[in-house]
């Protein structure tokens, strides 16, 4: 997952030993965490103040898909 997020420019955003990422797309930012000790992601979508949690873990097809489908737009 980490390899996806690097080819895709997603910005290494750690913090406090927390394994972040993110990347601004036309109007948002996805965040990217991976969850403490486990090789699972969270993600959320950042527009203006209001910040949306994806409800599921994501992969790295999710997020290749997610980068595909914004970068279209």
């Amino acid at each position: 997952m980490e390899k996806v997020l690097k080819e895709l420019g997603f910005k290494d955003i750690e913090q406090n030993r927390i394994n972040a990422w993110s990347k601004k797309y036309k109007g948002f930012i996805l965040f990217i965490v991976k969850i403490t000790g486990k090789g699972q992601y969270l993600a959320s979508v950042t527009v203006g103040k209001v910040e949306v949690t994806i409800p599921y873990f994501v992969d790295g097809c999710w997020v290749c898909e997610f980068n595909k489908q914004n970068l279209e737009t």
